[in-house]
């Protein structure tokens, strides 16, 4: 359920923001060195995450992790007392427990998720032999306390596999919606009573079922499938009032898949057998994804409510009955516009108040909509937790989600508007702390994102500050094939490898040199995944632009890319689908693939470049950048490779960041040096 916000309660804000007060007080001290960002400190979890307000509003539940336990924690918001009411811990040599998420059935009772993995070994040593080892998942219900823990699970359902909570029913006491597979592949949905742990089956499901969708009722009113011989077909179904039958409410075939579907069902109308879906229309007046009201009974996909002329809908904002009250979208920022003008004054007003670079949204509220929970968060703030009083007009700080990583110590991040060299408008973030008077630019690496489906906006990113924070300047480029700006633009990027996608990074440095923003001679590029891509063919394409450049996960042969693509998941997969897409086609652009693979540039390359790769990468083979970085040791160029055991593609571990910080220091350190800078330090 998507929280609700009563008009009323709106109306009332607005007439307060004029007198908020922000409780935080800040002691500054004088200049001193930035610290750069530790492996520790990017690797740690979250202190406060996952909090959701009461029904009443006047508890807060969350998890946190107080640097040994991994807890969850009750925030009364009279007393402000934080009370813990399940600790786990974990192990690297033993495993552990831990929760996963935290919900309110009512204020006195409470639903945990948790996860256990625990290891055992032979005379209980670290480094013994493993004898015995056990995990899965759990729901748990228990007192506001921590009292009375009761273990719900669906009927039929496996050890370890409960179910998953699918519709709290806040307007019910003592049940809640799980849906569960009992190990047959087929999804079905219960009741489960958080008090007594008794279920019962109420929706049988089918096979190929992925999700089900319920209404402000609790009702279950859709669900998502996979049809055809080898599953390739995704659809939609609604659930027929009247007769329960399940009809097609829309389909992705397969000359349609993407990883990234261009529909998305938003939540329930206040009518029965409607929902509403983000999707992008086919006409050229249609470019980016709305919001539109598809008819289940009729079946029939209605003209968009609400669409953004430039940047797709992220998501809404429904009140408790399903009215439509606004659509959100990622511009430089997250911005929700509100049909009513007063509400919509009334959330710029918060804007306004906690600085127009911010992304604000409202995580959680009480049932009578006086206590909101708001998520609060922007380039040097990874995300903070206030709670808003409309009756007492005030903000409260509950925490932020990283202590260690203080805004003062971050570097600030602006936007750059500049044009490519065939007109079309481009922008940019620049990320970095100003020099000093009268010294030149700070040296720049420039960071072009992944995906290539997925954009940048002003939000934290951790690489950009881990670069800032060492004395660099950082610029996150948008180009064409990024995502959320609508289907021409994703488009424009589609077989662009080495092409309009990579000479819109470049428009980005060329502005910042004209203007004087850079100096020419002291430029790095740095990228992950798809932005891996772009450094090490910018290293192989343009060796006089770039001092060195550092290539994360990243392709270095298009082709073979393909073929494990192809071999990994099938030719009929939509992810094999996708890619041949987005790259091209084995078959039809074999010459163009090659000329764009960075492996096929080894003969002219002079650019020294740093690969970092992990070993159990499934996103990116590994392969990739074993390769290239074998071919440039065969051909005596300047290279270093870092392969990163038991890594991913990502969610790195504190070893695997020690890692990978420890040699781009060493890299950047003799190609590209720079000075951490200096800034104001403020204690709180």
């Amino acid at each position: 359920m998507r929280p609700s916000h009563p008009r009323a309660k709106l109306n009332r804000l607005g007439a307060y923001l004029a007198v908020m007060v922000l409780a935080v007080s800040m002691l500054v001290d004088g200049p001193a060195r930035s610290q750069p960002l530790t492996a520790s400190e990017i690797a740690a979890p979250p202190m406060v995450t996952g909090a959701v307000v009461s029904p009443s509003g006047k508890y807060v539940a969350f998890l946190s992790w107080d640097g040994e336990e991994n807890l969850i924690m009750v925030y009364d918001v009279e007393t402000k007392v934080s009370t813990p009411i399940y600790r786990g811990r974990f192990r690297e040599a033993f495993g552990g427990s831990w929760p996963e998420w935290v919900a309110w059935k009512t204020d006195d009772r409470i639903l945990m998720g948790l996860s256990l993995f625990e290891v055992g070994r032979r005379r209980n040593d670290p480094d013994g032999r493993i004898t015995t080892f056990r995990g899965g998942q759990g729901v748990i219900s228990v007192r506001r306390d921590g009292t009375d823990r009761i273990t719900v699970r669906a009927p039929r359902s496996r050890p370890g596999d409960p179910g998953m909570v699918l519709d709290t029913l806040p307007r019910e006491p003592d049940e809640i919606l799980m849906t569960f597979d009992d190990g047959g592949g087929v999804l079905s949905v219960a009741r489960a009573n958080v008090r007594t742990g008794e279920s019962r089956e109420v929706l049988q499901g089918e096979r190929r079922v992925l999700s089900y969708h319920t209404d402000a009722r609790g009702e279950v009113v859709a669900r998502t499938r996979l049809r055809g011989l080898i599953g390739r077909i995704l659809v939609a179904e609604g659930r027929d009032p009247v007769s329960g039958d399940w009809v097609e409410l829309f389909r992705v075939r397969k000359d349609e898949l993407r990883d990234f579907p261009d529909y998305d069902i938003l939540g329930a109308t206040s009518r029965q057998g409607e929902l509403y879906v983000s999707a992008r229309g086919e006409a050229s007046d249609d470019p980016t994804a709305g919001v539109h009201i598809f008819d289940f009974r009729t079946r029939l996909l209605g003209p968009a409510i609400w669409r953004h002329a430039e940047y797709d809908v992220a998501d809404v904002v429904l009140s408790e009955d399903g009215a439509f009250q606004a659509g959100c979208y990622w511009a430089d920022a997250f911005e929700c516009d509100f049909r009513d003008p007063e509400d919509a004054a009334v959330f710029r007003g918060l804007k306004r108040f906690f600085g127009g670079e911010r992304s604000l949204s409202v995580a959680s509220q009480s049932d009578d909509g006086r206590i909101w929970l708001l998520a609060v968060s922007g380039p040097r703030n990874p995300g903070d937790y206030f709670l808003y009083d409309s009756e007492a007009r005030n903000v409260e700080p509950l925490g932020p989600m990283f202590r260690g990583l203080r805004e003062e110590r971050l570097a600030p991040t602006r936007r750059l508007d500049y044009a490519a060299g065939d007109g079309q408008r481009l922008h940019g973030y620049l990320t970095g702390h100003a020099p000093g008077p009268g010294q030149p630019p700070r040296p720049l690496i420039v960071l072009p994102h992944g995906g290539p489906e997925v954009r940048d906006t002003l939000s934290y990113d951790v690489f950009a500050q881990i670069l800032a924070t060492r004395g660099y300047q950082v610029l996150q480029p948008d180009f064409r094939g990024s995502s959320g700006r609508g289907r021409a633009w994703a488009e424009a990027g589609y077989r662009e490898y080495g092409g309009v996608m990579q000479t819109d990074v470049y428009a980005g440095l060329d502005h910042m040199v004209a203007e004087g923003l850079a100096d020419p001679a002291r430029v790095c590029i740095m990228g992950a995944s798809y932005g891996g891509y772009v450094a090490a063919w910018a290293a192989a394409d343009q060796p006089d632009r770039f001092r060195c450049a550092v290539s994360i996960a990243g392709l270095s042969d298009l082709e073979e890319a393909l073929r494990w693509e192809r071999r990994q998941f099938g030719a009929g997969s939509d992810r094999y689908e996708y890619w041949v897409k987005s790259m091209g086609d084995p078959r039809l652009d074999e010459a163009r693939l090659k000329a764009a693979s960075p492996i096929h540039q080894v003969a002219s390359w002079r650019t020294p470049v740093l690969l970092i790769h992990g070993e159990e990468d499934n996103i990116v083979s590994v392969e990739q950048s074993r390769a290239l970085n074998r071919a440039l040791v065969r051909a005596a160029k300047p290279v270093r490779y870092l392969e990163i055991e038991d890594a991913g593609h990502s969610g790195w571990s504190e070893e695997a960041w020690t890692l990978i910080l420890a040699e781009l220091d060493s890299f950047l350190g003799r190609h590209l040096p720079a000075s951490p800078p200096t800034v104001i330090a403020q204690t709180p």
